[in-house]
């Protein structure tokens, strides 16, 4: 398991990449409560790599609870964590 930061020409970044058995992870991190979609924006730039899949992702706030995004990627509360 690899740990990486993703951050592209055009100012796109992700927190926290995490590398399993060829699938990146994303992991964004934020101090507010509402997560939206538009938190994730720049997962979408990990399809874009070749040869490399993207998993779930997940965004980590301060929401008192875990609940979808999307189909594949989450907000999780701090204090589940």
């Amino acid at each position: 398991m690899n740990f990486y930061f993703f951050r592209d020409k055009d100012g796109n970044e992700i927190d926290l990449l995490i590398k399993r058995n060829g699938i990146l992870y994303p992991i964004e991190v934020k101090k507010h409560i509402n997560c939206d979609k538009g938190d994730i924006t720049a997962f979408k730039q990990l399809d874009k790599i070749p040869d490399m899949q993207r998993g779930e992702g997940c965004v980590v706030c301060m929401a008192d609870d875990v609940f979808p995004i999307t189909k594949t990627d989450m907000a999780v509360g701090v204090r589940y964590l």
